[in-house]
């Protein structure tokens, strides 16, 4: 309601909004895109023609497909269309998905980050994630907590206890498994579980590849944007990165605001697989 409060007092602002970047006196007023992006020193693309985010090189091995975000953006809001062709198609088969709906998870001073799902080959799964995050009034995960963050390995959350034992009133499904979605890669959306069909609600992302998980987890999306936020939050302290307990509870809570689901007109994911002749 812009009514200043005492955190405001005690950073000497006076006027809304006022602006404070690293090493420079505060600026005071309504800036433009690109003064915002000279002013902090973080790129706002700002053509008319779409951009998507480089991926680099990869490495595809055989029997283990691999889901590539594409991390697209338009500059108007309108939707875009990503094709994708191979060089050789006797080594490698390359498709675009289709047909899966996606999960925005808005995580509380962090930003949102955006997953593909996996309709198509782990419906139950999705399903399962999708019937919560749309129960009203309000979905299932808003206000739950990350109570699991392990460095260079997962963060996980969806447990209304913040516990990591327990999960929602739905009851637990089976196991649902594809021969094509594997945990071979960072951002690799899973579920958590207990033992064999005791999947419910808690859910981790993969920073690294993680594939002891293959087959004994089941994975249902696959992040496209906002790996800046996952790395953000995999970075968190917790009594046992600080050497001091052996729990991975974030010392301060990481909290999701809210999942939505949605249709993705701007990102998409690309499935990568080997022909293994």
């Amino acid at each position: 309601d812009r009514t200043l409060n005492s955190i405001g007092q005690a950073e000497g602002i006076s006027v809304f909004p006022t602006w404070k970047f690293p090493g420079q006196e505060p600026v005071e007023g309504v800036l433009t895109l690109q003064e915002l992006s000279q002013l902090s020193g973080v790129p706002i693309p700002q053509s008319e023609d779409p951009t998507f985010e480089p991926i680099g090189n990869l490495t595809v091995q055989i029997g283990s497909p691999l889901h590539v975000p594409i991390d697209a953006y338009d500059p108007d809001g309108g939707p875009l269309s990503v094709t994708v062709s191979v060089a050789n198609p006797n080594l490698l088969d390359a498709v675009v998905l289709s047909g899966n709906r996606s999960i925005r998870i808005d995580m509380q001073g962090y930003g949102d980050m955006v997953f593909e799902l996996f309709e198509q080959r782990a419906p139950v799964a999705a399903g399962r994630v999708i019937e919560l995050a749309s129960q009203t009034p309000a979905g299932f995960y808003d206000g739950i907590i990350f109570h699991r963050v392990a460095d260079d390995f997962v963060i996980q959350g969806g447990d209304p206890t913040g516990t990591g034992t327990s999960g929602s009133t739905l009851g637990n499904f089976d196991d649902d498994f594809h021969p094509d979605l594997q945990h071979n890669r960072e951002g690799v959306l899973s579920f958590a579980k207990s033992s064999d069909d005791t999947n419910n609600s808690q859910f981790f992302i993969t920073e690294v590849p993680t594939r002891f998980l293959d087959f004994n987890h089941s994975v249902f999306g696959q992040l496209v944007e906002g790996f800046d936020v996952r790395e953000a939050i995999s970075e968190t302290s917790t009594p046992e990165s600080r050497g001091v307990g052996p729990t991975q509870k974030p010392d301060q809570n990481i909290t999701i605001t809210s999942i939505d689901v949605f249709d993705d007109n701007e990102n998409a994911v690309v499935m990568l697989k080997p022909t293994g002749t």
